[in-house]
């Protein structure tokens, strides 16, 4: 009797057990992982411009790899947005921000969960033509972007934009010669001097073969016209321009980006006037391949001569008694501007030192107990209390101003080892430098965002 009811209990408890063990379900896995962690993803195939991947595979092939993916652009994560992740996305071009657009399968899709927001790195015809900030009618078009396979704004992404087409891409389209490509420009001529300028071909061979986000010491002349499917973009804060040039004005064949320039002789460019689709230009600037995959001339270079419909306008003399006698004589821009972005630091990643625009930006820990780090929510560099911040040149600073998240300024207990320090949230503005080097100091004892120090974007001036 007693083995009975052993025997019984013991096949009762076993049954319970089974059907338990059938009922959990299986383990959570993100987009792009196996169920055995210790089993490598196998990239599925496509990703190539005659195989692009869909935007579930883009999500499920996460693995920094350079890919092409199909798509529409149903909307951005605002510039409004308390962080910058996908799940704060809008499905409207109302407040969109100019870095990010967000692509799903349908055009009509109102999911945030089944799009990947994209990154449109700065000074790029990505983000000239396609951000819907500036371009509000792109919003539900069908589009092909080429990328890399990677983690943006908290979600699967894409960054890094280096292609798109609005129609079926062929493989010119994979690898013509254009601003984010490296493939080797056809009809290269120059070497970059005022007697024999770099062709769009040649400046787009030599930046692209640059290491990524290294700025040349020297300065080039770059001969073309500005291409008639050139975006002009004149900023009226800064008083320059940034537009493409082409060989013959046309949008076919090697496009170079002029990024940010003075106008003739570093002139401000205060219009449309100053500047225009169709005229024949020779740039005087230094290079960048930007994040790697922009080639284009670094903040700060100016226009040497420019002929409209065959007329010069006000040809660059030449004289060495002129500004700047490096090379040709020529005077160059006084500021410089970019954002906490243009770094190129990783998401979470710390900063110790990194460039742009031939601004050397370091921090430290000092006497803090974290350490300065980047983040894209908010796309702000951070300094936590007992930081340090330093910023260098190659020229005499006058002035900068650090524009900040706003309530994230220290609490206004900052200092500089030169010039004076003026708080006005979310401005921090550092004057009366009158050096080539700086360092600012987080002194706030208090703790959380308000003891801060996140800056989204620098302008440093220069003395004359």
């Amino acid at each position: 009797m007693n083995k009975l009811f052993k025997f019984v209990m013991i096949a009762t408890f076993a049954t319970f057990a089974l059907a338990s063990c059938e009922d959990v379900p299986a383990p959570f896995t993100e987009p792009g992982q196996t169920e055995n962690p210790d089993t490598p993803d196998t990239p599925a195939d496509g990703g190539t411009w005659d195989a692009p991947f869909t935007v579930a595979e883009l999500i499920s092939n996460q693995t920094g790899s350079t890919v092409w993916v199909h798509g529409y652009i149903v909307g951005s994560i605002p510039e409004s947005a308390q962080s910058a992740t996908l799940a704060n996305m809008t499905f409207t071009a109302d407040g969109a921000h100019y870095a990010n657009i967000c692509i799903a399968e349908s055009a009509t899709e109102t999911d945030a969960s089944k799009c990947v927001p994209v990154q449109l790195p700065a000074g790029s015809d990505a983000r000239d033509m396609l951000n819907l900030k500036n371009n509000p009618t792109k919003l539900g078009t069908e589009i092909w972007l080429k990328g890399t396979s990677e983690k943006y704004c908290g979600a699967p992404g894409m960054k890094g934009v280096s292609k798109f087409t609005l129609a079926a891409p062929t493989e010119d389209d994979d690898k013509g010669s254009g601003s984010g490509d490296n493939t080797p420009a056809e009809g290269a001529q120059g070497n970059g001097s005022l007697e024999n300028p770099f062709n769009p071909a040649a400046a787009l061979n030599y930046t692209s073969a640059l290491p990524a986000g290294e700025t040349t010491t020297d300065k080039f002349y770059i001969k073309g016209i500005v291409c008639e499917s050139s975006k002009m973009d004149i900023s009226t804060q800064y008083k320059n321009a940034t537009f493409h040039i082409s060989e013959d004005g046309t949008n076919k064949g090697a496009q170079f980006l002029i990024f940010r320039t003075k106008g003739l002789n570093g002139a401000d460019i205060t219009s449309a006037d100053d500047v225009k689709v169709g005229d024949e230009v020779v740039v005087y600037a230094a290079l960048v391949n930007f994040m790697g995959n922009t080639p284009e001339t670094a903040q700060g270079g100016i226009i040497y001569s420019l002929k409209r419909n065959g007329d010069d306008q006000n040809p660059g003399s030449g004289d060495e008694d002129n500004g700047d006698t490096d090379n040709g004589g020529t005077q160059e821009s006084n500021e410089s501007h970019f954002t906490a972005t243009d770094l190129g630091v990783g998401d979470k990643q710390e900063l110790t030192t990194a460039t742009a625009f031939g601004v050397t930006v370091s921090a430290t820990k000092g006497s803090g107990t974290t350490t300065p780090k980047y983040y894209e929510n908010g796309v702000n560099l951070r300094i936590y209390p007992g930081n340090t911040l330093t910023i260098t040149t190659s020229k005499n600073i006058s002035s900068v101003k650090l524009s900040c998240t706003a309530g994230s300024v220290a609490e206004g207990s900052i200092a500089s080892d030169k010039g004076g320090v003026n708080v006005a949230d979310p401005d921090i503005t550092i004057s009366n430098i009158n050096d080539k080097t700086f360092t600012i100091t987080n002194n706030c004892k208090s703790s959380g965002t308000p003891a801060q120090i996140r800056i989204e974007a620098f302008d440093i001036t220069y003395t004359e």
